[in-house]
């Protein structure tokens, strides 16, 4: 009677499991709610927003898309590397938000305010942009720069 060798059958398993694992090392991992974003706050007078911040392509595309609510605490700060021409639009919104555009130096340079949400499904929403050149960008809730009465030459203090 012949002895059945399983050895090349131990290799194969192997080394699918091990390329198997490598490839889920190096898989895009979905951020855990429990770790913490990067925020800053941005204060005019008394008021402070905890801002999650939007620095770079990818988070400054997604911004507030699938948020559900904003506090009048919330918010989102866009940062850029320049003073620059800023185009945004409220594709994949769920709700109406505030967009104050600021200089390098914090200054409002001008206020988009209660924009609503586009709910089509195409790429044809209205875009925004401020009157000149920005740095910053913060959204907030819909309503809350006039209440506040955040106005074009104020400065909002990034911290």
């Amino acid at each position: 009677m012949k002895k059945k060798c399983y050895y090349p059958v131990f290799i194969l398993m192997f080394t699918v499991l091990g390329l198997q694992q490598v490839s889920c090392a190096n898989a895009p991992q979905e951020l855990n709610p429990s770790q913490s974003k990067p925020v800053k706050q941005v204060c005019y007078k008394d008021h402070c927003f905890i801002a999650d911040i939007a620095d770079n392509p990818m988070t400054q595309q997604k911004g507030l898309m699938g948020r559900q609510s904003l506090s009048e605490t919330d918010g989102m700060l866009f940062i850029f590397s320049q003073m620059g021409p800023r185009t945004f639009w409220m594709r994949g919104m769920l709700i109406s938000i505030d967009i104050i555009w600021m200089t390098d130096k914090g200054a409002v340079i001008d206020i988009s305010a209660e924009l609503p949400p586009c709910t089509k499904k195409t790429i044809d929403c209205p875009t925004y942009s401020p009157e000149g050149p920005s740095q910053y960008v913060l959204e907030i809730q819909a309503g809350l720069a006039r209440k506040l009465g955040i106005k074009k030459g104020n400065i909002l203090e990034i911290r």
